[in-house]
């Protein structure tokens, strides 16, 4: 409950206006209950936001993983990514507005932590691609790969987001 109460606060709210009270007040418990499960404010932001938003991610590696060895055409395959890439962006699509909507606002310290989760997750992401180039026979060079691979989820987060629009 204090993580859906906190995901909403923080979607609705700016970070530094978002009070542990608030959160609490929310769901009707006392702050000390707050604080058996998390340590600060920055802890439930992480829980509420950046954890679902990292997980579409961290989702998306064995299931991309499981389709290394389909029969699937250069066609098939690029669509099975979008596809499962799409999926798992769209699951935590809340969590990306609350994230993209305040990310400005955030301390150094989850930025940093942040930025590191993506850094690896990508990095395996982009590794994947690198073997899939080589053994479809792409012949894409590294840095092909990663901007390949950096644009396509940068389109479907883009879908994700603006799908109202688009």
């Amino acid at each position: 409950l204090l993580i859906e109460a906190a995901a909403a606060r923080f979607a609705a709210h700016d970070y530094d206006q978002t009070t542990i009270k608030d959160i609490t007040d929310a769901v009707n418990v006392s702050v000390s209950v707050f604080y058996r499960h998390f340590q600060d404010k920055a802890d439930v932001y992480e829980a509420a936001v950046l954890s679902p938003l990292l997980s579409f991610l961290t989702d998306f590696v064995p299931t991309w993983q499981s389709h290394r060895d389909e029969p699937f055409d250069d066609t098939a395959q690029m669509y099975s990514l979008i596809k499962d890439l799409y999926d798992n962006i769209s699951r935590h699509r809340d969590a990306l507005r609350a994230f993209v909507g305040r990310s400005g606002e955030l301390d150094q310290n989850l930025t940093d932590r942040l930025n590191l989760a993506v850094g690896r997750i990508f990095h395996q992401i982009i590794l994947m691609g690198a073997e899939e180039s080589d053994r479809r026979m792409w012949q894409l060079s590294p840095v092909e790969v990663d901007q390949t691979i950096r644009l396509l989820v940068s389109m479907v987060l883009g879908t994700v987001m603006f799908e109202p629009w688009i």
